[in-house]
């Protein structure tokens, strides 16, 4: 036992090191001042949870946000609640759908000459579902194109802006369901799966630049996306929030909360494909049907 304790220790030690070093050392020295303090900040789907949450963290750290949304009514009263924190905050409000393509290209590209460069783009926008009425087919489809489609429209102008102007940083919001399944939402597991993996493509193929990429892995947040239901663990839009600033001040290429969910969604990696099926056999159609 005595030995056992001895190589647990020998192994867990440079891996200790690793995450103090990569945690508090690394963001100090290493890490730019522009990713801590971002100038210019552009956040889609703003409007309401996550991406309304960090426009009112982000109006304390910024001098400009551009605020992307689909609820003019909610993008109005976001900008009030802003300018109530900075009074000198300039705010550029764009009432919009990420999946048209061409506003979005034709925005990110007219800001980035206005204000001489976006030092962050943060792309929030999605949905979990459509509305009741849709057919599994519409639905599945109306989630991918708003996750997928919308997001890429957000990505290429961004990337597009940066190389021109040597750095910048981007964060893509996925989600914990990137990581696993989910049988209430597969379509929305599919598509937060791809953002992870671009998310993860792009910061290796861009990793000898000044252009900074991130992705989000989020648990349950107290968003309208999950409204009237119940979950383990949930966090609060505005703690979600803070989590994700830290996260990209400090460079982080996934910025996963909470993380105790991390550990039964190892472990369930970690299983063979019959324990899987197992469990799905057991209680993926109880879940259908209690979300449902």
């Amino acid at each position: 036992m005595i030995a056992f304790v001895k190589w647990l220790f020998l192994l867990s030690f440079p891996c200790i090191l690793c995450h103090l070093y990569w945690r508090f050392v690394r963001p100090l020295i290493f890490v730019p001042k522009w990713l801590k303090t971002p100038r210019v900040t552009l956040i889609t789907g703003a409007s309401s949870g996550l991406g309304y949450a960090m426009a009112i963290q982000y109006a304390r750290i910024s001098q400009i946000l551009l605020l992307f949304g689909r609820d003019a009514a909610r993008l109005g009263k976001l900008r009030m609640e802003c300018l109530s924190i900075s009074p000198t905050l300039e705010i550029e409000l764009v009432e919009c759908d990420t999946r048209n393509s061409v506003l979005i290209k034709e925005r990110i590209h007219k800001f980035d000459e206005k204000y001489n460069g976006i030092d962050l783009v943060i792309a929030n926008a999605g949905i979990a579902s459509g509305p009741a009425t849709l057919s599994f087919e519409q639905n599945a489809r109306l989630v991918t194109e708003v996750n997928t489609i919308g997001t890429m429209n957000t990505v290429l102008p961004a990337i597009e802006a940066f190389e021109r102007r040597g750095r910048g940083q981007l964060v893509l919001v996925a989600s914990i369901a990137g990581l696993l399944g989910v049988p209430v939402f597969p379509f929305y597991s599919a598509s937060k799966a791809g953002l992870i993996a671009l998310a993860e493509g792009l910061r290796a193929r861009l990793i000898r630049t000044q252009i900074r990429i991130s992705v989000v892995v989020p648990g349950f947040m107290e968003t309208p996306m999950i409204k009237g239901r119940r979950y383990i663990w949930t966090l609060s839009a505005p703690a979600a929030a803070r989590r994700v600033i830290e996260g990209a001040a400090r460079d982080d290429g996934m910025i996963c909360f909470p993380r105790r969910m991390g550990v039964p969604i190892f472990f369930w990696r970690l299983l063979p494909n019959w324990a899987k099926d197992a469990v799905a056999f057991l209680i993926g159609q109880r879940l259908v049907e209690f979300v449902g």
